[in-house]
């Protein structure tokens, strides 16, 4: 699976994934309930839900995702 959250300096989001990273991603936000949160880490951040290999080396790389419902 590859899954990597990545931003610019004037606060610009990227998401890049295979094919497994974008249906993890569906089932996650498919099962979240209202008031519930998921933490998505990079293996150096103690997760194994994203990528460490950033693929935009203009951007820079963010280790942590928390998606939270209301």
């Amino acid at each position: 699976m590859f899954l990597t959250f990545e931003y610019d300096r004037e606060g610009a989001l990227e998401v890049t994934c295979d094919q497994d990273g974008r249906n993890y991603l569906i089932t996650l936000l498919g099962r979240i309930a209202s008031g519930d949160h998921e933490h998505l880490s990079t293996p150096a951040w103690g997760g194994d839900q994203l990528s460490e290999e950033f693929p935009n080396p203009d951007l820079a790389p963010i280790h942590q995702v928390t998606i939270q419902v209301r």
